[in-house]
C-alpha cells in the first residue's frame, strides 16, 4: 500500500471518491488482506472527516466512498469508526453494518457486536437515550443501536448498558419487539428481557414475540392485569412457541405450571373448542374449572387434553371421574391409549376391568407406559399383574412386561431355571427380585460379567456366590467396578470370598466399595496412600456414621497420611475425598479445597456447619456471599444445607428465590427436613409482630407452584394471604410443599374450616406433604376405603403410630392386605398390627410380596408371618439359593430344625441375618451347623462375640467346642474329663501370646511322662 503512504487527510477525501468510481466501474474485487489493510489505513486518515460529517455526507462515506472495504471491518475499526461519532452518526453506522451483516462471518459478527458494545458504554447509563431531547427520545434503542448484533448480547451486558427502569421502556417498543422477531437471543436474556417487558405494565399482549411468551411466568403481577382475550393470544402464542420447552419433552417447569395456572384462571369458561386451543396449558385448570366444565366437552377435547404434561394429581382425577361419568369405557387399549397423560388418573378399580389381553397390547405402547409411571404405586403393580398373568409361560410372561415397570413383578413369577440374561438384563430390578434369578444366571459358566447391567448385579448374594469358581468370582468382583453400590452383606461376602482364595489383587482393581472392609496392610505391597486414595472414592454411607469400621477408616488414614488435626493440606484433602465427611479436626484452617469434598457428605454435624459457613464467608472460590448468583448457588451443591441465617442475609433475595429451588422440589434427592430447614432458616419473611391481616403479597394459585413460597410467608401470613378456596383447588400442589411443622399445622387448621365434617377421601389422597401434621387419633376419624389413599398417605407420615392408625382404617373398611398393600406398609408397619390382623393375611399374599424386614417384631408375630411366608415358599421352589433369598427376612422366627436344613446346603447365611436368629434356637446349633450355616461368613461370630445371640450360644457349649471354629472365639463351659483321661488342651493357633518354645518343652516333658506311666501299668 505505497500509494497511501501519500495520501493526507486533506486528500484522503478526493482519493476515496476516485477509488470508489474507479473500482466499480472496473469491477475490481479485493481480496481480504488488502482490503483489511487499506481499511485500516483509510480509516485511520478519515475518521475525524467521519465523525464530523453530516448525515448526508456520512451516507455517502458509508454507502459510496467505504462501500468496498466496508466487509473488512473488525472490533478495533469499528471503535475506531465509532470513537467520536454522534449518537446519530453511530445510529446510521450501526444500520448500515446491519444491512450488511451476511457479509460477516460469525467471528466478525461478534467482533462487531463488541466495538459497538465499547461505544455505548462511554458516557451516561444508558448511551443515546435521553427522554427530553427530541433527537435522543426514542425508545426504539436496541433496533437503533444494535440491531441483529443484539443476538450476541448478555444478560451482564444489558445490566451494564442500561438501568432496570428504562430496559422496561425499551423492551416494549415496538420496534425492538419487531428485532426480538428476527434473531435467535440466548435463554437467559430472553428471561432477562422479558422479565423487563412484562414488569412494564402498558405492553401489548398481542405484539410480545413468541419466544419471550414463554417467560411471562417471572411476572405473575403483569398477568394478573390481562383481559381474558388477551390471556388467549398469549395462550396460542404459547402452545405454538413453549411445548418443547418442558424438561425432557415431558415435565413442565415450575415456572412454565405457573405461566399456565396464571393465563388459564383468566378465562371465564370454556367450552371443547376453548379447551382444545389450550393445548398444553391446559395443565394449569383448577379443579373447580374442571368441575365447572360440561362432561361432554370433556370428552369432546380429549384428543388434546391426553397430550397435555405435568398434570397435578387433583386435576387428573377430577378429568378422569369427568370421563367416567360420561360413560368413557376404560377397559380395552384402544381407549386407554387414547386417554394419554390421563391414564395417570385411572384407580384400581378401573384398571381390574382390563382384561389380561387388552393390558398386553396397551403396554407394547412406549407413551403408555410411560405415563402409567405417573400413576399411583398399586394402579402400576395391578398393569404389571394383568400382564403377567396373560400367559402361564413364566419366561413368556416376563417378556411382555416393560423394562421399567419389571420392579413391579412378584417374587415367585422369577422363579424358572429357563431364565437367561438376555430376558432380564435391560429391565429394572429391586436387589430383592434379581436375587431370585441371580444364581440360575450363575449356573451358566460361560456368562461374562462385563456384559451383566447394574440392575441384575445387585441380585448378588453370597450363598449364589458357590456357583462361581475362583476365576469367576474374581471376573464377578471387578464387574461390579463402578457400578453402584451394593450392600455391607453383599460385600462382607465379597472380601471374605476373595481372601480365602489368597490375596484380593491389586487395589486398582477391585471395587472402591470392598476396600473398605480391608485394611492398608492387606496389601502391603502397595503404598498406603492409593488405598486410602481408593477409599475416598467409596461410599462410605454403606457403613454407619460412628461405627468401629467406618471410623477406622480414617484413623488408617492418617497414620499413612500423617496428618494433623490442624492446617489439612490441599494434597490430603484431594486424597481422602469422601472420607473428609468424617473429618473432626479443624476444618476452618483446613484447605478451602475442603469445601468441594464435603459437597458429597449426606449430612452435617454442627460443628462441621459452622466450619462450612466459616469458610464461605472467607476468600473462598465462590466469592463473597454478597456478589453470589444463581449460578452460585447451584454450584454450592449440599453446602447450601450449611449456610447460617446471617449468610444467607448476605445473600440478594432474588438470588435465593431462583437459586435454591432446585433443591426444595419435591423431586429433589434431598430429605423433607433437610428442606424445611433450609427455608426455615433464610428469614424472608418481613411481618412485624403488630401487624394483622395479609401484610405480604396473596397466595395466588399460580404461586403454588413456587416451591419457594414457604420460605416467603410465616404459618400467620400463611394463614391470612391463603384464600380457601386456593387451598381447596390446589391442594395436591400445596401438598409438595417443604413447609415447616408449623406452617404446615396452619393447613391442616385451614383445612378443617373447609371441611368441618372431615376430609373426604379424595382429598386425604391429595395432601402430600400436609398429612405430616395429622396425629393417629385425627386419622382414625378418616375414611381410607382405597388401596390408593394409603399409598398417598404412607410415605408422607412421619411416625410408625400414624402409619397403623392408616392401615387400621383401610382395613376397618373392609381393605384387605394383599401383596400390594403389604409393599406398601413394609415390615415396620406390619409388626405394629394386631396378630388377629396378620392372622387373616393369606399366606400366598405374603410370599407374593417383597421380602419384608419384620426384625421389629416381637417373637410370636415373628413366628407366624415366618410360617405362612415357609408354608408357600418352601413349595414353590426347591433351589436353596432361591429359598433362602425369598425367607431371609423371616428367618428371625427358624427353629433350630429349619436352621440344620439350611446348613446343609451350606447357605453362607448373611451376617445381618445371622444376627436377627432367634438366640433359643441358635444356642443348641453345634459348631458343624454354624460352620456350615455361616460358610464364608464364620467370621461374624468372632465379630459379634458380644451379643446375646453369640453369648447364648457359647454358654450352650464347651470350651473345646467353641475353640473349635478357629476364629479365635472363647468362653464355653469347662469340657468333662473321665478321670483316666488326659487333657490336652488345644490352644487357639490364633493367639499372638503363644510362646513356640515354651509349649514345645511342655509337649515333650508330658510325652515323656505320658511314656512313664503306661510302662508302670504294663510292668
Amino acid at each position: 500500500m505505497k500509494v497511501m503512504s501519500v495520501i493526507r487527510e486533506d486528500t484522503i477525501t478526493q482519493f476515496m471518491d476516485t477509488f470508489s468510481f474507479e473500482a466499480k466501474q472496473n469491477n475490481v474485487t479485493l481480496i481480504p488482506e488488502v482490503r483489511s489493510t487499506l481499511l485500516s489505513d483509510v480509516l485511520s486518515r478519515a475518521e475525524p472527516i467521519i465523525s464530523s460529517s453530516n448525515e448526508e455526507e456520512l451516507q455517502t462515506w458509508l454507502g459510496t466512498r467505504l462501500q468496498l472495504l466496508i466487509p473488512g471491518l473488525n472490533e478495533s475499526l469499528v471503535e475506531l469508526i465509532l470513537t467520536n461519532a454522534s449518537c446519530r452518526g453511530a445510529q446510521i453506522i450501526i444500520q448500515t453494518l446491519n444491512a450488511r451483516i451476511s457479509e460477516f462471518t460469525t467471528n466478525i459478527q461478534r467482533q462487531l457486536y463488541n466495538g459497538i458494545r465499547t461505544y455505548l458504554r462511554k458516557g451516561p447509563k444508558p448511551r443515546c437515550y435521553n427522554v427530553s431531547d427530541p433527537a435522543l427520545n426514542s425508545t426504539a434503542w436496541f433496533a437503533n443501536y444494535f440491531g441483529k448484533f443484539l443476538k450476541y448480547t448478555s444478560t451482564d451486558d444489558l445490566a451494564l448498558l442500561t438501568d432496570n427502569a428504562t430496559l422496561q421502556i425499551f423492551a416494549a417498543n415496538q420496534e425492538n419487539l419487531i428485532l426480538l422477531n428476527s434473531i435467535e437471543l440466548p435463554e437467559d436474556v430472553q428471561r432477562f428481557y422479558a422479565s423487563a417487558l412484562f414488569e412494564n405494565a402498558v405492553f401489548n399482549a398481542s405484539s410480545i414475540p413468541d419466544s419471550l411468551v414463554c417467560f411471562v411466568v417471572d411476572t405473575p403481577t403483569t398477568v394478573q392485569s390481562l383481559t381474558a382475550q388477551q390471556a388467549e393470544i398469549i395462550l396460542q402464542k404459547a402452545n405454538r412457541a413453549c411445548q418443547n420447552l418442558s424438561t425432557n419433552g415431558t415435565t413442565p417447569t415450575d415456572e412454565q405450571l405457573q405461566f399456565a395456572v396464571s393465563l388459564v384462571n383468566k378465562i371465564d369458561s370454556f367450552s371443547n373448542e376453548t379447551l382444545g386451543n389450550l393445548g398444553q396449558s391446559a395443565v394449569g385448570l383448577s379443579t373447580t374449572q374442571i368441575n365447572n366444565i360440561s362432561d361432554n366437552d370433556i370428552l369432546l377435547s380429549l384428543d388434546s387434553l391426553s397430550e397435555v404434561n405435568g398434570w397435578t394429581m387433583g386435576s387428573v382425577f377430577a378429568l378422569v371421574t369427568k370421563l367416567t361419568r360420561v360413560g368413557f369405557q376404560f377397559n380395552n387399549a384402544t381407549n386407554l391409549l387414547k386417554m394419554g397423560t390421563l391414564v395417570s388418573g385411572l384407580s384400581s378399580e378401573a384398571i381390574r376391568n382390563v382384561s389380561s389381553s387388552e393390558m398386553v397390547t396397551a403396554v407394547k405402547d412406549a407413551t403408555f407406559v410411560e405415563n402409567i409411571l405417573l400413576a399411583p404405586e398399586p394402579v402400576q403393580v395391578l398393569v404389571v399383574q394383568k400382564v403377567i398373568v396373560s400367559s402361564n409361560n413364566p419366561i413368556t410372561a416376563i417378556q411382555r412386561v416393560p423394562d421399567q415397570l419389571a420392579s413391579k413383578i412378584f417374587l415367585p413369577r422369577l422363579i424358572s431355571k429357563n431364565i437367561g440374561l438376555p430376558l432380564v438384563n435391560n429391565k429394572q430390578w429391586k436387589p430383592e427380585q434379581a436375587a431370585v434369578f441371580f444364581g440360575t444366571l450363575t449356573e451358566n459358566s460361560t456368562i461374562n460379567f462385563d456384559d451383566v447391567s447394574a440392575s441384575v448385579l445387585q441380585g448378588f448374594s453370597c450363598i449364589a456366590g458357590n456357583n462361581l469358581n475362583s476365576d469367576q468370582f474374581l471376573q464377578f468382583v471387578k464387574a461390579t467396578k463402578g457400578k453402584p453400590s451394593l450392600t455391607q452383606d453383599q460385600l462382607i461376602c465379597m472380601t471374605r470370598r476373595l481372601n480365602s482364595s489368597g490375596k484380593p489383587g491389586n487395589i486398582s482393581a477391585l471395587p472402591e466399595d470392598v476396600l473398605l472392609f480391608y485394611d492398608p496392610e492387606t496389601f502391603a505391597n502397595e503404598p498406603c496412600e492409593n488405598f486410602v486414595r481408593a477409599v475416598g472414592r467409596a461410599n462410605i454411607t454403606i457403613l454407619s456414621r460412628g461405627s468401629a469400621r467406618r471410623k477406622n477408616l480414617l484413623t488408617n488414614a492418617q497414620r499413612c497420611l500423617k496428618f494433623s488435626n490442624v492446617n489439612l493440606s490441599k494434597d490430603n484433602v484431594t486424597i481422602l475425598n469422601n472420607l473428609t465427611c468424617d473429618y473432626e479436626g479443624d476444618i476452618k484452617t483446613a484447605d478451602i479445597s475442603i469445601l468441594e469434598t464435603l459437597k458429597n457428605c449426606v449430612e452435617y454435624t454442627p460443628a462441621q456447619r459452622d466450619a462450612i459457613d466459616f469458610l464461605l464467608n472467607q476468600n473462598s472460590t465462590f466469592g463473597d456471599p454478597s456478589n453470589w448468583t444463581e449460578s452460585t448457588l447451584e454450584n454450592l451443591g449440599s453446602l447450601v444445607f450449611a449456610i447460617s441465617r446471617s449468610t444467607w442475609n448476605k445473600v440478594r433475595k432474588t438470588v435465593i428465590l431462583k437459586g435454591l429451588r432446585q433443591y426444595v422440589r419435591r423431586q429433589s434427592r434431598y430429605q423433607l427436613q433437610q428442606k424445611q430447614d433450609l427455608l426455615s432458616g433464610l428469614s424472608l419473611q418481613t411481618r412485624s409482630r403488630r401487624e394483622t391481616g395479609c401484610t405480604s403479597d396473596q397466595i395466588t394459585a399460580a404461586m403454588t407452584f413456587d416451591v419457594m413460597l414457604p420460605a416467603q410467608y410465616s404459618p400467620t401470613d400463611l394463614n391470612a394471604c391463603l384464600d380457601n378456596n386456593i387451598l381447596k383447588d390446589r391442594l395436591s400442589q400445596l401438598g409438595t410443599l417443604a413447609f415447616s411443622k408449623e406452617q404446615l399445622e396452619m393447613l391442616k387448621t385451614k383445612l378443617s374450616e373447609i371441611y368441618p365434617a372431615g376430609l373426604p377421601e379424595e382429598k386425604i389422597q391429595l395432601l402430600g406433604f400436609i398429612a405430616v401434621a395429622y396425629n393417629s387419633t385425627e386419622i382414625s376419624t378418616w375414611n381410607i376405603t382405597k388401596v390408593e389413599t394409603v399409598s398417598a398417605l404412607l410415605p408422607n407420615s412421619q411416625s410408625d403410630i400414624a402409619r397403623k392408625a392408616i392401615v387400621s382404617r383401610y382395613l376397618e373398611a373392609g381393605g384387605v392386605l394383599d401383596a400390594n398393600v403389604l409393599n406398601l406398609i413394609g415390615g415396620n408397619v406390619l409388626c405394629l398390627l394386631d396378630e388377629s390382623q396378620i392372622q387373616a393375611i393369606s399366606a400366598t399374599e405374603i410370599s407374593n410380596a417383597s421380602t419384608l424386614n419384620i426384625s421389629s417384631c416381637s417373637q410370636s408375630k415373628k413366628t407366624l408371618i415366618y410360617n405362612k411366608a415357609k408354608s408357600i415358599i418352601e413349595k414353590q421352589t426347591s433351589d436353596s439359593v432361591i429359598y433362602y433369598n425369598q425367607m431371609k427376612t423371616y428367618l428371625a422366627a427358624a427353629t433350630t430344625a429349619d436352621l440344620r436344613t439350611l446348613a446343609a446346603d451350606t447357605i453362607n447365611m448373611d451376617p445381618s441375618v445371622f444376627l436377627t436368629l432367634n438366640p433359643e434356637q441358635v444356642k443348641t446349633l453345634s459348631p458343624g451347623d454354624l460352620r456350615n450355616l455361616l460358610g464364608v461368613n464364620l467370621q461374624t461370630v468372632k465379630d459379634a462375640e458380644n451379643s446375646t445371640l453369640v453369648q447364648m450360644w457359647i454358654g450352650q457349649h464347651t470350651v473345646s467346642e467353641v475353640r473349635s471354629l478357629k476364629i479365635g472365639l472363647t468362653g464355653g463351659s469347662p469340657d468333662i474329663i473321665p478321670p483316666d483321661v488326659i487333657s490336652i488342651q488345644e490352644i487357639d493357633s490364633s493367639s499372638s501370646s503363644i510362646n513356640k518354645n515354651c509349649l514345645l518343652c511342655t509337649i515333650q516333658s508330658l510325652s515323656i511322662s505320658i511314656i512313664i506311666i503306661v510302662l508302670q501299668r504294663l510292668l
